[in-house]
C-alpha cells in the first residue's frame, strides 16, 4: 500500500525540503569555523565561545517581533529578505577577514552574528508557518520529520563541503560556500514556493468569543508544553557541548571524537524516516517520551564512563555505545519540536504564535551550555553529563504526562485542546 504522505513530500520537496537542506548545509559549513574566525580577528578563546551565544540570544528575543512582521509580509518575501541578509553578511565576513584583526573588524563580527541570528530566525519561521498551513493533521509527523531529516543531512553535508572549501581558500572559502548554497536555496524558494493553499480568513470572534480570548488559550498551551521541550532541547545542544569534553577526558583525540560523532549522525539519518511514521501512528506523547528517555539514559551512561567503562568494555567502547544510545533516542524525536509548533498554533496569526513558540523553545539554546559551564566548574564534566541526563528524563516525563491533552496521540487521536476553535478540524482516526 502506497504511503499517503508520498505525494505531499514530493510536492514540498522543491519549495521547502531541498532549500532547507541547502541552507542548513551553508550554516553548518561556517558554524564550526566561527570561533576560529573570532580568534583570528583578535578575540580570546573564551570570548570567541561567548560570541557564538549571540545566535542563541537571537533565538529568544527575535521570533516574536519577527513573527509579527511576517504576518504583514508573507513567508516568501520574508525568507528571500533573510537569504539576502545572509549573503550580505557572508560578503562582509570575507571583507573583514581580508582587512585583518582590528577593533573595527571585531565589532563588525559581532554585528554580523546579530544579522545572522535574525536572518536564521526569519528563515525558520517562514518554513514553519508555510508548512503549518499546508499539512493535514494525520500527516504532520511524517512531513515535519522529513523536514528535520533534511536539516540533519545538511548538518552532515555542510561541514564536509566546508572542510574542502577551507582547504582551498581558508575561512573566506567557508563564507563563499555559504553564499553559493544560500543563493541556491533562495532561488528555489523564489521559483517554487507559492502562496499557501491552507490559509483562510478567520472571523474576529475566533479570538474574542471566549473568556481570555484565543490568545490566552494558545499561550498557556505553548508554555505548558514548552517546559518539557526545554529538557529535550538542552540535551540536543549538550550533545555538541558535552560529548567532545568527555571524549577529551577519556583521552580521545579530535579526529576520533569526530568519527564517533559521524557514526552517531549516520544512525540518526538512517532512523529518521521510520520515526516520522511512528510520530503520526503512536502520537507525540509516546515519541517525545521515548526520545527523552533515550537521550537521558545516554547522558547517564556518559556520566558513568569512568566508574563502569573500565570494568565492562573499556572507557572508549562505553563512550561509543553511549553516543549511539543518544543518537537512537534523538532520532525517535526527529521533527517533534517543529511538529508541535504546528499542533499548538492556530491558523489565525500563525506566524506570531510560532514566534512565541520559538522564543520559548529557544531558551534551551542558552540554558544547555549554561548548565554545562556551571556544573562543570563546580563538579566536573561527568557530573554535568549526569545533570543533563536528569533534566532530560524529567522533561520526557513531563511531555508524556501533558502531551495527550495538547497534541495528537495514538493513530492520530485528536486531543481535547484545539488551537483554533473555528478552523481546527477533528480528523477520523486511521483504521
Amino acid at each position: 500500500m502506497a504511503d499517503p504522505a508520498g505525494p505531499l513530500l514530493k510536492r514540498l520537496a522543491l519549495p521547502v525540503y531541498v532549500p532547507s537542506m541547502l541552507s542548513a548545509a551553508g550554516g553548518q559549513a561556517l558554524m564550526p569555523m566561527l570561533p576560529l574566525i573570532a580568534i583570528q580577528l583578535g578575540y580570546s578563546p573564551a570570548a570567541s565561545a561567548l560570541l557564538i551565544s549571540i545566535i542563541g540570544l537571537m533565538a529568544i528575543v527575535g521570533p516574536i517581533p519577527l513573527g509579527v512582521m511576517m504576518e504583514r509580509t508573507g513567508e516568501r518575501p520574508a525568507m528571500i529578505l533573510a537569504a539576502v541578509l545572509v549573503i550580505a553578511s557572508s560578503l562582509a565576513g570575507i571583507a573583514i577577514l581580508d582587512a585583518g584583526p582590528s577593533a573595527t573588524t571585531r565589532s563588525l563580527l559581532v554585528l554580523l552574528l546579530v544579522v545572522d541570528g535574525i536572518a536564521g530566525e526569519v528563515w525558520d519561521l517562514g518554513r514553519q508557518t508555510y508548512l503549518g498551513a499546508e499539512l493535514p493533521h494525520h500527516l504532520r509527523g511524517r512531513a515535519m520529520n522529513f523536514f528535520g531529516g533534511m536539516m540533519r543531512v545538511g548538518g552532515v553535508v555542510g561541514p564536509s563541503l566546508g572542510a574542502g572549501a577551507y582547504a582551498i581558500a581558508g575561512f573566506q572559502g567557508s563564507y563563499a560556500l555559504r553564499i553559493v548554497l544560500m543563493a541556491t536555496a533562495a532561488a528555489m524558494v523564489l521559483v517554487f514556493l507559492v502562496p499557501s493553499s491552507g490559509r483562510r480568513a478567520v472571523p474576529t470572534t475566533a479570538v474574542t468569543g471566549t473568556k481570555g480570548g484565543l490568545y490566552g488559550h494558545v499561550v498557556r498551551a505553548i508554555l505548558i508544553v514548552g517546559v518539557g521541550l526545554t529538557g529535550l532541547i538542552i540535551a540536543r545542544l549538550n550533545v555538541s557541548v558535552l560529548l567532545p569534553l568527555v571524549g577529551q577526558h577519556i583521552g580521545l583525540n579530535p579526529r576520533d571524537i569526530s568519527l564517533v560523532f559521524a557514526l552517531g549522525m549516520a544512525l540518526e539519518i538512517v532512523l529518521f524516516l521510520p520515526a516520522g511514521v511512528l510520530l503520526d501512528r503512536w502520537g507525540r506523547a509516546v515519541m517525545g517520551g521515548l526520545c527523552c528517555l533515550g537521550l537521558g539514559v545516554g547522558f547517564v551512561l556518559i556520566a558513568l564512563v569512568d566508574r563502569l567503562g573500565a570494568i565492562v568494555w573499556g572507557a572508549v567502547a562505553w563512550y561509543v555505545i553511549a553516543r549511539l544510545v543518544i543518537s537512537f533516542g534523538n532520532s525517535l524525536g526527529s521533527g517533534i519540536v517543529k511538529t508541535l509548533s504546528v499542533d499548538l498554533t492556530p491558523a489565525f496569526r500563525r506566524a506570531a504564535h510560532m514566534g512565541l513558540y520559538n522564543s520559548i523553545t529557544g531558551a534551551g539554546v542558552l540554558l544547555g551550555p549554561a548548565v554545562v559551564a556551571a556544573v562543570t566548574a563546580a563538579a566536573g564534566v561527568l557530573v554535568a553529563a549526569a545533570a543533563t541526563g536528569g533534566l532530560t528524563l524529567a522533561g520526557g516525563a513531563w511531555l508524556f504526562a501533558v502531551l495527550p491533552r495538547y497534541a495528537p496521540g495514538w493513530h492520530g487521536r485528536q486531543p481535547d485542546y484545539q488551537p483554533d476553535p473555528i478552523l481546527a478540524e477533528r480528523v477520523p482516526e486511521e483504521s
